[in-house]
């Protein structure tokens, strides 16, 4: 019987914990992730300011910024987005 895939539920976390944390890369089918506090993550929401956008070859860059530190989301697929209401 196949393994049963489990969603992980997304962690709120400050830019300051993810940027200093260890990321743990795996093999096969075991997703990466990184560690915080002993708590492997493997989906993360992010609350901040977007400080800076830039595009490049349909490639959007925006830099992030929550009051403990700066990290940079970069979008691969803009069309599928409302990126025009992100400035």
């Amino acid at each position: 019987m196949p393994e049963q895939k489990i969603n992980q539920t997304a962690r709120k976390k400050k830019i300051s914990d993810i940027v200093s944390a260890e990321f743990i890369k795996k093999t096969d089918w075991e997703p990466n992730h990184i560690k915080i506090d002993n708590e492997k993550i493997y989906r993360l929401n992010i609350k901040g300011v977007v400080v800076a956008k830039t595009e490049k070859n349909k490639i959007v860059e925006y830099v992030i910024d929550d009051g403990t530190g700066t990290i940079i989301a970069r979008l691969f697929n803009p069309e599928s987005f409302h990126t025009d209401k992100i400035n």
